[in-house]
């Protein structure tokens, strides 16, 4: 795909930029475009399944343990 995207725009780059798309290479840049869009969004959504599953426990794991500290702190000062 990204060949495909270089050679597209190896392509475009030859003729003169001043003269506007006909409708045709326009199609084709979108075609060529919502690919690249939906790969993308493809990869992003693997990356944030797999952190989800990684991070997301560590995190609240330590967010839990801070206010665990912080209610323990609290209830030191309690005088007895």
């Amino acid at each position: 795909m990204r060949v495909l995207l270089f050679l597209l725009f190896i392509a475009s780059g030859c003729g003169d930029p001043n003269i506007p798309l006909d409708a045709t290479a326009r199609r084709r840049v979108d075609s060529l475009a919502a690919v690249g869009v939906g790969l993308a969004r493809q990869q992003q959504d693997s990356i944030c399944r797999e952190q989800r599953i990684t991070l997301l426990p560590v995190l609240i794991d330590s967010i839990k343990k801070e206010r665990i500290r912080t209610i323990q702190a609290q209830l030191n000062q309690i005088p007895q």
